[in-house]
């Protein structure tokens, strides 16, 4: 329903501008938008870089593992 009073409303702000700001009051405040979503990536990118040195730091130490069992001189 309110995508009915949304839509015909802005069908309305060509007709009267006045209905406009009632448009506008509907539809909500944007502001911000662009830093919540820059923010919303940086944090995303930042845990993608933690989570795959965590991988490297974890497959690294099981390779030097698997690399002295490998060098060992047990018979």
């Amino acid at each position: 329903m309110l995508f009915y009073i949304r839509k015909h409303i802005k069908n309305m702000t060509i007709d009267y501008p006045s209905s406009a700001v009632l448009y506008n009051k509907i539809r909500g405040s944007r502001n911000g938008q662009a830093m919540i979503e820059y923010v919303i990536m940086t944090v995303l990118l930042l845990s993608t870089a933690v989570i795959l040195s965590m991988f490297l730091y974890t497959y690294k130490q099981h390779s030097d593992r698997v690399v002295n069992l490998v060098a060992s001189e047990y018979p």
